[in-house]
């Protein structure tokens, strides 16, 4: 238990011996880390204000005095052997050999430079053309586009039965970018086929497929089976007046018809309806003049007489 006093107007105090550095620090009211200058200013302070000059009534005061003395001496032999055992860890650390430098870092990996994404590409037009054919069937279309460094192979779904004026998408085709634009083809006109072409209002309807073959008329007299190409290749067109082989449809002929034949059901299919396929006849006649042939005419059809030759 230490000095305790109410203030330094009060004139009635304890005094006890000093045992711990912290009853030291109480009675000259400083903290545990103040050094020698303030342990100094403090004990200076108490020894003015309770000097026994000041107070000769009382014998107190000598007794104080003697205190604060004590106070100050102890803190003093603490800040000294502190400030000694500092110096000693210093020469210590000092006379200790340097610890051996750490092994040098691994190099590091160069730095790979991020590059910012891409730009979306543009949606790119162009005008294009496709065989009467290609419309007609539709489906997956190779085509050639042209670029700055050559052309690029594409596909194109198109629809069957489409006709000129269709907007046609090919998603990713377009200018470069991420992601990629895309390529809008727009069918501007139809590439005619030299064999079916689409019926004209005075031959049929609107979905209708018309060609033309050319028969001799030795092969319409006999009615003979007459392939004619199918505009829709190997696929199956049985139907009244035809037989197919390998995507050939097999044209019975008839003496008396000159045309137009009719293979229903197999034109151009639009909307859940579907037109037919017309084949008019371009009838080879024999050359004139050719009295064997006259004589066998009449023979067949009728008694003839030199005159009537």
């Amino acid at each position: 238990m230490g000095i305790f006093f109410n203030s330094i107007r009060s004139n009635s105090v304890i005094i006890t011996s000093i045992d711990t550095l912290d009853e030291a620090r109480q009675i000259l009211s400083v903290s545990a880390g103040a050094g020698r200058d303030a342990v100094k200013r403090a004990h200076r302070r108490l020894a003015f204000a309770f000097h026994p000059d000041h107070h000769k009534s009382s014998t107190q005061f000598d007794e104080f005095q003697k205190q604060i003395n004590v106070a100050r001496d102890t803190l003093y032999r603490e800040i000294d052997r502190l400030a000694e055992s500092a110096l000693s860890e210093t020469d210590s650390a000092m006379e200790t050999p340097a610890p051996p430098a750490p092994a040098a870092a691994p190099p590091k990996a160069p730095r790979t430079r991020v590059r910012p994404p891409a730009p979306p590409g543009v949606d790119e037009y162009r005008e294009i053309s496709f065989p009467f054919l290609t419309m007609l069937r539709g489906g997956r279309t190779r085509i050639n586009v042209p670029r700055p460094d050559g052309t690029q192979e594409m596909f194109v779904d198109v629809p069957q039965g489409a006709e000129a004026g269709v907007l046609l998408h090919v998603v990713g085709g377009g200018g470069p970018g991420l992601p990629p634009g895309d390529l809008l083809l727009q069918v501007v006109s139809v590439e005619p086929d030299p064999v079916w072409r689409s019926a004209r209002a005075d031959e049929g309807r609107a979905l209708d497929l018309v060609t033309r073959l050319t028969v001799t008329y030795a092969q319409l007299y006999t009615e003979r089976l007459i392939p004619v190409q199918s505009p829709w290749e190997t696929r199956s067109l049985a139907g009244d007046t035809d037989s197919v082989r390998g995507g050939a449809i097999g044209l019975p002929l008839r003496a008396n018809n000159l045309g137009p034949y009719k293979v229903r059901g197999h034109g151009v299919r639009r909307g859940g309806a579907a037109g037919d396929l017309l084949v008019f006849l371009h009838v080879v006649w024999p050359e004139r003049g050719r009295a064997d042939l006259a004589a066998a005419l009449w023979r067949v059809q009728g008694t003839s007489t030199p005159d009537d030759r």
